[in-house]
């Protein structure tokens, strides 16, 4: 299951060439976070649960949340990984995760289709630096800009953490 996975995300990354998933510009500004980890464990929610949203507001995206159990003596970091099939006509598609109600690293990514109604897969990558042992959860969350749907359908979550 896992070979499967790696080979998917890695598909999923050469796709991600053909569409814009970038940081968004504030996000930018802010300096770089560097550091080494070694998250060995994995759990993961995969879904064809899809969600629409046409507010500035985020929103959890549903079956979107993953529950896991950081170990180790001292805090490491947990890797989340979530690819998408989304679309976002005449607006930009917001994206972030959050783990315990804090924002990951970068704090939001946007993805903009632009003027056409065509489902393009997108990938997020987001870093927890120095998360504690013990119980967390991840949930994703997404919004639209200027009151026009982003809309997306099937989509993984994948969270990396120390066993």
């Amino acid at each position: 299951m896992q070979q499967v996975l790696r080979g998917a995300i890695g598909a999923v990354a050469v796709a991600l060439t053909a569409t814009l998933l970038l940081p968004a510009p504030a996000a930018l500004a802010s300096a770089a976070v560097k550091g080494t980890c070694s998250p060995t464990k994995v759990s993961f929610s995969a879904s064809t649960t899809g969600a629409n949203n046409t507010t500035q507001t985020y929103s959890n995206i549903p079956q979107a949340t993953v529950t896991f159990t950081q170990g180790g003596p001292q805090g490491s970091c947990v890797l989340v990984q979530f690819v998408m099939v989304a679309t976002a006509y005449k607006t930009a598609f917001y994206l972030r995760a959050m783990m315990d109600g804090v924002a990951g690293l970068p704090a939001e990514t946007y993805f903009h289709n632009g003027d056409d109604t065509v489902l393009r897969t997108g990938v997020g990558m987001f870093i927890f630096d120095k998360v504690a042992p013990g119980s967390h959860t991840v949930q994703m969350q997404f919004h639209g800009s200027g009151g026009n749907p982003a809309t997306l359908t099937s989509h993984n979550l994948i969270v990396n953490y120390a066993p």
